[in-house]
């Protein structure tokens, strides 16, 4: 029986922390292992996002959809993002 091949998650998240934390949830940060395999990369802008799509070949994409200076959503046309789905994520402060 061959060894599942992991799935690729890509995280475009300017926020650091929010990215870590986005991805050790992925990745599955407890120690029960998952089956199969997740792999996630997080990068904070959109110029990171397009080298780690060529570079990691996501099989998904988060995209923080506020990225300060940046439009996320102009990754929406990348040719190699075709048929690779996408989900917008956003966190926005309250003023409480």
């Amino acid at each position: 029986m061959s060894t599942p091949q992991p799935i690729r998650i890509l995280i475009l998240e300017d926020v650091a922390e929010m990215g870590e934390l986005i991805r050790t949830t992925l990745v599955g940060g407890g120690a029960v292992p998952k089956e199969p395999q997740v792999e996630a990369v997080v990068v904070k802008t959109v110029v990171e996002a397009r080298r780690a799509i060529l570079k990691h070949r996501p099989h998904a994409v988060l995209l923080d959809e506020v990225v300060p200076n940046e439009n996320p959503l102009d990754l929406l046309s990348e040719p190699a993002l075709q048929g690779v789905p996408v989900v917008l994520i956003t966190a926005v402060k309250g003023s409480e």
